[in-house]
């Protein structure tokens, strides 16, 4: 049996590898399920699991003190700068094309891992983050077809006609966490101004685009007006139950909110529940997602023999299965998951634009904390024309210099 816990080495021949994360819930159990496959293909080998509660800060303790795990998972791309220039990541070239991942790795998520050419993770999944989900019955009750909303304007209106002939709110928007509401923000942008115009803000070139930035934001506070009262305290999940008992027409979320639906009782996708992209992004795959970073330090057999599997599509299929979310491997076996993450990755495959998200991270750490920041104030205040200021300024004054 695989050890799970953070407690002391387990027994067994050879030294356990030590793994830190940040997951709870679903996401800890399919890290579990990951390290069961792993401990069966290696019989001898075992996994220490080393939860913390904050991975960036931890984990830099953990350097301070030259004692870093084997690996870590936390994001990819903008968040591996920091731990590169301080030249702390084992290069992964190697074993990217020993294994096949290099083949067989969507090319965006290839990016996400390479710096200068080089790669310096290996990617654990890919979320998607510009999916709406409804209750059929109350779209029907409402007279709102899904399928013919095309634009962010379109959706807000929908929302009202939902209110207007239902007993539930147009929208469950969780807002307990600012990162929903942000998340929203750039979905409602793309959607509104197309793709080439969020990733210029995220270059810094937010200004320029000031006007587009101020209307999403109007968009989204027109939802918000949509949500349940006491919104401000409602969770993802809270947000996710209240389109399950029929008190909502939708929710905005990532994909890994159809866990909830597919936990509920009597709450069938097709039946009971729908999907589809959020208005304006039909072509558009945004996403977020997780990755292992290796610190430079003296390997043994035991990590190269878990890294070699990490690398996996039975590793990677394994925890996404559990996750929801779709493996970065465009080889891995898929008959794990549920038909809808089927979809999900026959639209990967097809779609024209996968773009990283804000949350995904697209932006350094700087911008993002400033983002969120921003996002606390407006679901305080509402004001659209300071917070189209605020988030100016966090793009454009956090851009990283090229080297």
């Amino acid at each position: 049996m695989s050890q799970h816990s953070a407690g002391a080495t387990p027994s067994g021949s050879g030294r356990a590898v030590a793994l830190a994360h940040r997951f709870g819930g679903v996401g800890k159990q399919a890290l579990e399920t990951l390290v069961d496959g792993y401990t069966t293909a290696y019989p001898d080998a075992a996994v220490q699991l080393l939860q913390k509660d904050n991975v960036k800060l931890e984990i830099k303790c953990d350097f301070m003190q030259e004692n870093p795990p084997d690996a870590w998972i936390n994001w990819p791309a903008e968040n591996l700068q920091p731990y590169h220039t301080a030249n702390v990541l084992e290069p992964l070239d190697d074993l990217w094309a020993s294994t096949g991942l290099d083949a067989h790795c969507q090319d965006a998520v290839r990016e996400d891992c390479h710096i200068d050419g080089t790669a310096y993770a290996i990617p654990l999944n890919v979320q998607r983050t510009n999916n709406v989900f409804y209750n059929r019955s109350v779209l029907d009750s409402a007279g709102v077809d899904p399928a013919a909303l095309d634009t962010p304007e379109q959706f807000v209106r929908a929302l009202e006609t939902v209110e207007a002939e239902t007993d539930a709110c147009g929208i469950a928007l969780a807002q307990r966490n600012p990162w929903v509401t942000l998340q929203l923000w750039e979905t409602v942008l793309m959607g509104a101004d197309g793709v080439q115009t969020f990733e210029r803000v995220k270059d810094g070139e937010a200004r320029s685009h000031a006007r587009a930035i101020g209307t999403a934001l109007d968009t989204v506070e027109r939802c918000r007006a949509h949500s349940p009262e006491g919104a401000v305290y409602l969770s993802s999940g809270g947000a996710n139950q209240q389109l399950v008992e029929g008190d909502a027409g939708f929710v905005f979320g990532g994909d890994w909110a159809v866990g909830d639906f597919q936990g509920a009782e009597e709450f069938e996708q097709g039946e009971h529940w729908g999907h589809t992209t959020f208005p304006g992004t039909d072509d558009v795959y945004a996403r977020a997602g997780d990755a292992f970073l290796v610190p430079r330090k003296e390997s043994s057999q035991a990590r190269e023999s878990f890294l070699e599997y990490i690398c996996s599509g039975d590793a990677m299929a394994r925890f996404c299965a559990g996750r929801g979310a779709i493996p970065p491997r465009l080889d891995a076996p898929m008959d794990r998951f549920e038909s809808f993450f089927r979809d999900q990755q026959r639209d990967f495959e097809r779609c024209s634009h996968s773009p990283l998200t804000v949350v995904g991270p697209g932006v350094s750490s700087a911008a993002f904390i400033d983002l969120k920041m921003a996002f606390v104030d407006f679901l305080t205040s509402g004001d659209v024309e300071a917070t189209t200021d605020q988030l100016v300024a966090a793009f454009d004054d956090n851009v990283e210099p090229v080297a």
